[in-house]
């Protein structure tokens, strides 16, 4: 970027001039000092043909318009600026560097110029100027009680009125009602001044009854002996599109709002930029001021899922992933969490600012806690907490076709509860199902890591233990379980004496099937039964059965 010279920074418009006689191809576009592109005021002595309407800027990419915005920056501080960016044509594959000049003439049109110079003559001015030139600025001036004195026939025009049924009134009556408070302040702070210029937007009523957005730039002289000289440019258009993306926003809002999902938006540096309302409902909480707080309420192993998922988003790939989030006392909350990349939230040509995410909670607790529920009623016994028969099969079966498991040693227990049935025809079927669940507890309790017991029917139930790697191992085993059947057991109805015959299958080091393994245990359990003893009874899969 380069600034040009003190001279032709006091002769904005001959510095104009002289560029678009060097630059042919050039063109010339102007913008408010704030930035806002407008048409080229009437009253500046350039050539019409060479001034397009500013939606030719459109073509320049995220960054180009930082660029852009960095060079108005510098001409208002220096009077003049220069800088190079590419433009690309949206309809088509052609693309070209160009040169942008920015020059102040804001002291004597309130406007900058900004000169658009191509690198070569393939038809950018013709690209850029897609759309006849129309006049939508115009000229108003008034004496120091904002009566109207002279307007010319661009504005009397827009308006819809000649220009002598204008002349004579004050400005004032034509404001929109909502906008005269705003009108009357900023006019006084005007009169006030002196020699300033003052700018603000206002809807003023047309001879067709409706109304049209100008932006007012008006410059006080009074003091001079003169009057007060306004340009209105004509903003309908870009304050309808406000108004439409002010309306899409508030849609956008209410429909948040109204979803049944926690809602949270990042912005670029990973700031919470907003937040529903339903959000504190679904974190029992309210909603932490930053990231890295709300972090912390997701339980330790949590913590780390959520930056990678956040993280994968960030790079463009939506990501899922389900959080527990610490409640009031022993109260948890799940939630599955889904993260999204926002990316035209990506900063303009910014290397260290990134894309936004949005980032959206769903309260899984009370499902969770259901299908946790429908699994275990799935694969336990209603009646005695075990595991039911189909699912100790299964872990029997899985157990046997793991090389592991059998190298490490396998015992299958078969239990079998003796005068079971002396105990439902004494004391009712109630104390029957009673003792059942003390007998299953009771097994539960000698269970290891690893280890599984279930009922299989009736008063028949199996046990596996791993890692059992001895036959003497496997009988302590089995004994203890004898021992822990064998004895007292308070009911409701009374104390009832208990006994249990157990059968042990033990397998270590070599395959075996499952059907094997619990057929040897059966059969153990019947010799058992026979011996009357209260020890249990070992054999390994391929011994002979009783």
């Amino acid at each position: 970027m380069e600034a040009v010279s003190t001279t032709a920074m006091n002769e904005p418009v001959g510095l104009v001039r002289r560029l678009l006689d060097e630059y042919p191809g050039a063109i010339l576009v102007a913008t408010t000092p704030e930035g806002m592109p407008i048409p080229v005021p009437v009253d500046v002595p350039v050539p019409r043909e060479r001034c397009v309407q500013p939606r030719g800027l459109e073509s320049f990419a995220t960054a180009g318009l930082k660029v852009l915005a960095d060079g108005l920056l510098q001409a208002r501080a220096c009077g003049c600026a220069t800088v190079r960016l590419r433009f690309n044509d949206t309809t088509s594959a052609f693309s070209t560097m160009v040169t942008t000049h920015f020059i102040d003439a804001i002291a004597g049109y309130g406007v900058m110029l900004t000169l658009v110079v191509p690198d070569d003559d393939s038809g950018t001015l013709a690209r850029l100027h897609t759309e006849p030139v129309t006049t939508r600025i115009g000229r108003m001036v008034r004496d120091g009680l904002g009566i109207i004195y002279r307007v010319d026939d661009a504005l009397a025009s827009q308006l819809g009125y000649r220009a002598d049924e204008l002349v004579g009134r004050r400005s004032i009556e034509f404001v929109h009602d909502d906008d005269r408070a705003l009108a009357l302040a900023s006019w006084q702070a005007l009169m006030a001044e002196g020699g300033t210029l003052r700018r603000l937007r206002l809807r003023y009523r047309a001879g067709a009854g409706d109304y049209i957005w100008f932006e007012i730039t008006s410059t006080n002289l009074v003091a001079e002996g003169r009057e007060v000289v306004s340009d209105f440019v004509d903003i309908s258009a870009q304050m309808h599109e406000q108004e439409r993306l002010a309306d899409r926003e508030r849609l956008l809002h209410h429909l948040t709002e109204a979803l049944p999902l926690g809602v949270l938006c990042l912005d670029s540096r990973r700031a919470i930029a907003f937040a529903n309302r339903r959000l504190p409902v679904l974190l029992g909480q309210p909603v932490p001021a930053e990231l890295e707080q709300l972090v912390q309420i997701f339980e330790p192993a949590c913590r780390l899922a959520f930056e990678r998922a956040l993280s994968e988003a960030l790079s463009g790939l939506p990501s899922q992933v389900q959080v527990v989030i610490a409640g009031a006392g022993d109260q948890t909350r799940v939630c599955d969490v889904t993260v999204e990349c926002l990316a035209e939230l990506r900063a303009s040509g910014s290397a260290e600012a990134g894309p936004g995410a949005i980032v959206c909670f769903t309260e899984v607790t009370e499902s969770l806690r259901l299908r946790q529920q429908l699994e275990f009623e799935a694969t336990h016994d209603f009646l005695t907490g075990c595991l039911n028969r189909a699912e100790v099969l299964r872990l029997v079966g899985a157990a046997t076709s793991t090389e592991k498991s059998i190298a490490g040693g396998l015992a299958a227990v078969f239990v079998d509860l003796n005068l079971f049935k002396d105990v439902n025809d004494r004391y009712g079927h109630a104390a029957g199902d009673e003792l059942l669940r003390a007998v299953g507890a009771r097994l539960q309790a000698l269970l290891r890591d690893g280890d599984a017991v279930g009922r299989i029917g009736g008063d028949e139930f199996l046990m596996l233990f791993r890692r059992v790697t001895t036959l003497t191992g496997a009988q302590i085993i089995g004994d203890r379980v004898a021992a822990a059947l064998n004895g007292r057991i308070r009911l409701a109805a009374g104390p009832v004496e208990v006994t249990a015959s157990v059968g042990v299958s033990w397998v270590h080091g070599r395959s075996t099937s499952a059907d094997d393994l619990v057929a040897a245990a059966d059969a153990a359990m019947y010799r058992a039964k026979r011996a009357g003893q209260h020890r249990a009874v070992v054999q390994a899969p391929d011994r002979e059965r009783a």
